[in-house]
């Protein structure tokens, strides 16, 4: 899995400040207030004007309720949108990139802490990749672990003996080995398949890896694509008796794409139950992926890519 993490704003409960709306206990409420100044007024018969004119304004009372839910979520970094998510961004100093996406800005705002230091943290180094092109979806921050350098000359001199060949042997094995310091960028590109342009490595590189007030001076970075692990998520359904095949083989595809499209991050494993979780939507009896027969493990320097997707119905029951 990548080696940072920040807070799933996804996963965080609705802030306080937003109520549930209940249009009934408005209309309650209205009726009440009425029923204080009128005791006699009887809300019991609908065609009655006043009480028509009272559902009524329940009814924008909650469509103002709604309105400033929206309003007040708006604050919040978890659900800001359009030129109110700029303003947060600038307040952190982050401006958004030409062509960049709500979802991948929120993202770099949520980095942006990171950022007042150099590049050493591997989330700063994240905001500084992703702030390097609009177009990267994705990266992750590796740093190899070294063979303790003693040992690998002394198993190399073992290995060779004391020979006119071992300065050569001894050479290639220490040019071969990595060493303390090194930083692996590893890139997913939002275009294609996620493969890294050469455009998009030069421009974290620009960003990063040649840039001294950036770039903490002992480390050594290193940028390259993501592996890309092609796979498909081709199956059959069995579905009950009922409801109609073309709408729940829809249903089961979109919940397949939106799988694929949560799934579109370096290092994240395709696993069989969330596949099958993903598919198995109301009105189907059960599942067979023909594509997928165990779980693809993907490292911190890959990512999953899916060709396609593709349903049919291989019958019904129960």
């Amino acid at each position: 899995m990548p080696s940072t993490s920040v807070i799933d704003l996804s996963q965080l409960a609705l802030p306080n400040v937003v109520e549930q709306i209940d249009y009934e206990a408005i209309r309650t409420r209205c009726i009440a207030k009425v029923q204080e100044a009128f005791p006699d007024f009887g809300a019991e018969d609908l065609a009655n004007v006043a009480v028509k004119v009272l559902g009524v304004i329940a009814y924008f009372e909650s469509l103002l309720r709604q309105d400033f839910n929206e309003r007040a979520k708006q604050m919040f970094l978890a659900y800001a949108t359009g030129t109110t998510l700029d303003q947060m961004g600038a307040e952190r100093d982050v401006l958004r990139l030409s062509g960049e996406l709500d979802d991948a800005y929120r993202a770099r705002i949520q980095l942006a802490p990171t950022s007042w230091s150099v590049a050493g943290p591997a989330a700063a180094y994240r905001f500084f990749a992703l702030s390097a092109a609009s177009t990267i979806a994705d990266v992750s921050v590796t740093t190899p672990k070294p063979d303790d350098i003693k040992a690998l000359i002394e198993a190399t001199l073992a290995a060779h003996g004391v020979s006119a060949e071992i300065r050569t042997a001894t050479r290639a094995a220490l040019d071969g080995a990595t060493w303390p310091g090194t930083v692996l960028l590893s890139l997913l590109s939002s275009q294609g398949d996620g493969t890294a342009t050469a455009a998009e490595i030069a421009a974290v590189e620009a960003a990063v890896a040649d840039s001294a007030d950036v770039r903490p001076l002992t480390d050594h970075v290193m940028v390259q694509s993501a592996q890309i692990l092609p796979y498909a998520l081709n199956y059959e359904l069995t579905l009950f008796d009922g409801p109609s095949s073309d709408v729940v083989v829809a249903a089961s595809k979109a919940g397949a794409a939106s799988f694929v499209t949560s799934a579109r991050r370096i290092g994240r494993d395709i696993n069989l139950a969330n596949a099958y979780a993903a598919i198995t939507v109301s009105g189907v009896a059960n599942a067979k992926l023909a594509s997928l027969s165990a779980d693809l493990t993907v490292s911190a320097t890959q990512a999953a890519y899916c060709t396609g997707i593709s349903a049919t119905v291989a019958g019904r029951g129960e």
